[in-house]
């Protein structure tokens, strides 16, 4: 009676090890965090995203990055002023497909070099994965998490 017994529960506990992994070969080069699964546009549309933190980039003591995901077009601000651009998600990858473009506010220097950072992190394609409520984008050894807005 045992026997039977023990063997279940061995099969229970693989259940999760046989998971699928749809990532499709993107991206483990984060920093451990989690894991989660490749972004696609559909998991970002109509989502708002804000900063809970970085890696690799001190964010400004005080300042949120936010990112919006709308109909192909990505809002964001890293603390001063809003910009935007078209993007599309390529196998996992946040590409944007046009010029940057925002407003112009004078900002104290620190939030103006944040905003210069986050338009050319998100320039340079970050890795994008996803698990439940949590975006991760991560580009060479700098890394920006941000869950979803309620």
């Amino acid at each position: 009676m045992r026997r039977p017994t023990i063997l279940l529960l061995l099969a229970l506990l693989a259940l999760p090890a046989c998971g699928g992994d749809d990532g499709g070969g993107g991206g483990s080069s984060g920093d451990g965090g989690g894991g989660g699964t490749a972004a696609t546009a559909a998991d970002l549309d109509g989502r708002t995203f804000a900063s809970t933190g970085s890696t690799g980039r001190d964010l400004v003591d005080g300042t949120v990055v936010s990112l919006t995901f709308t109909d192909g077009t990505l809002s964001f601000s890293a603390g001063c002023n809003s910009m935007n651009a078209g993007y599309e998600v390529t196998d996992g990858t946040l590409e944007l497909t046009s010029e940057v473009a925002g407003t112009l506010m004078g900002c104290p220097e620190d939030k103006q070099a944040q905003d210069e950072w986050l338009s050319g992190f998100l320039g340079d394609g970050p890795e994008a994965t996803i698990d439940g409520d949590v975006l991760t984008l991560t580009s060479g050894d700098e890394a920006l998490e941000l869950t979803a807005a309620a």
